[in-house]
């Protein structure tokens, strides 16, 4: 025969207790139970649909130059290090003004924007639209995209964008690509300047 202790006679009391207050108060309980489903239900079906935009960006480390070569400790960072510092350049301060006034510059000739929500904003009196300033747009890149490594071992980074509309999420992770490319083409053409002032430098020198 199967054996009880004190210990089961108290939970089982507990549960008859709680069966009895159940059924005590069983109209206010269903009540409630009801609110809350419908609750839960309107606010599921009011949700908006989230979209996320990805756009890869492969990244190349820059081969060494003849600064580099001739003055070591000038030379580039280890392979290591080279995704997670294009990732910081990417959340920079400068990136980011960067990627808003051309973000600005794209939605002035943008064809439809009835659905964006982040480069136009809505006045709440009287409804009209207007297209958001590149103070507010730098700021509200900050916690809207984010950027992962695409898979180990490789140089490819997704630039990510959620957003209530799919073309305007595509747009800000587009161009977030398109600016650090630019980004990138300029911080080349610098450093070719410099490898020519310093040739011209070393031949006068001769």
């Amino acid at each position: 025969m199967p054996q009880f202790n004190d210990d089961d006679e108290i939970y089982g009391r507990k549960i008859k207790d709680y069966f009895k207050l159940i059924l005590l108060y069983r109209i206010p309980f269903l009540i409630i139970f009801a609110l809350t489903t419908v609750a839960a239900i309107l606010y599921t079906y009011t949700l908006k649909d989230i979209y996320s935009a990805t756009t890869k960006l492969k990244l190349s480390e820059k081969k060494e130059n003849i600064l580099e070569a001739t003055f070591p400790e000038f030379s580039g960072q280890s392979s290591e290090t080279f995704l997670l510092t294009q990732i910081e350049l990417l959340k920079s301060y400068y990136i980011r003004d960067w990627v808003a006034k051309a973000l600005i510059d794209s939605a002035k000739s943008f064809k439809n924007t009835d659905n964006f929500s982040v480069l136009i904003k809505t006045n709440p009196f009287d409804k009209t639209r207007s297209i958001i300033t590149q103070d507010e747009l730098r700021q509200a890149l900050l916690g809207m995209v984010s950027f992962e490594q695409s898979a180990p071992k490789v140089n490819v980074l997704d630039i990510i964008t959620k957003n209530y509309d799919f073309e305007e999420a595509r747009l800000i992770s587009s161009t977030y690509a398109h600016v650090f490319v630019e980004y990138s083409m300029e911080m080349e053409r610098l450093d070719v300047t410099s490898v020519k002032n310093y040739l011209a430098s070393e031949k006068e020198h001769k």
